[in-house]
């Protein structure tokens, strides 16, 4: 992956961008590449860390904020948000969301698109849908003048899928929407490009701790101890690279 060029994620909820890719945004950033992030929902419907209830439009409101915020330490450039229906993205239809994300495309003009694996990396619904949809406004904008030149998905190496596997289950099994039995494609280390944060891993922690709403303490709490994951995994983002193949 060109670190050095514009870079645009694609993703469904606000902190899909710091828990999933955060450090290789920010180097990203470090290395003077311009950097974007699209989110398609405003996160309306995420559980909540804080001691007061709040409406949908309220928390809606809050985490687009807290997306910023975690942008603008990160080093993101531009932030572009939708509002489609927080835990329905998959229920809109496709065409209208490939339209959308194509046109980020159009305005960002990225070098690089990243975005999420064909599971969605949890099998979360929205995930998914957007995996899609940005694989194909990714092939339709390569028409233009200005077209994107890479396309890669966040990916996971299978030998520590295979550790997350029961927290991946419970999540699927208490939450209705992440599919039960995601179509997925499993990597070997081998198949993925590993991107080493440790310079970064301060700038991840502290995107992450502005998402205050999502009790991001419990993802940094996994990242240092949970599965018996070793510390390379937390130091590393891996992606697969789907085009140019």
């Amino acid at each position: 992956m060109d670190l050095t060029k514009p870079l645009l994620g694609i993703f469904a909820h606000p902190d899909d961008e710091t828990f999933g890719m955060a450090g290789t945004l920010a180097l990203a950033h470090r290395r003077g590449a311009r950097v974007g992030v699209y989110s398609a929902t405003r996160g309306d419907k995420g559980k909540l860390n804080l001691p007061k209830p709040l409406t949908e439009e309220e928390l809606g409101d809050l985490r687009e904020q807290e997306l910023r915020d975690a942008a603008r330490i990160i080093g993101v450039d531009e932030v572009f948000v939708d509002r489609y229906p927080d835990g329905g993205v998959d229920r809109v239809p496709e065409e209208e969301l490939v339209q959308h994300v194509i046109e980020v495309i159009r305005r960002f003009k990225p070098y690089t698109v990243v975005t999420f694996s064909r599971e969605g990396g949890t099998g979360h619904r929205d995930h998914v849908a957007m995996h899609h949809a940005a694989t194909t406004a990714f092939h339709r904008a390569r028409a233009f003048a200005d077209a994107p030149s890479e396309l890669y998905y966040r990916g996971v190496p299978e030998s520590v899928r295979e550790q997350l596997a029961d927290y991946r289950k419970l999540r699927q099994r208490t939450e209705g929407h992440y599919h039960e039995n995601p179509e997925c494609e499993r990597y070997d280390e081998s198949d993925l490009e590993r991107i080493d944060i440790s310079e970064v891993l301060d700038v991840k922690e502290k995107a992450a701790l502005a998402h205050a709403s999502q009790n991001p303490q419990r993802f940094l709490d996994r990242r240092r101890q949970a599965y018996g994951i070793p510390d390379e995994f937390w130091v590393s983002e891996y992606f697969f690279r789907a085009w140019p193949r």
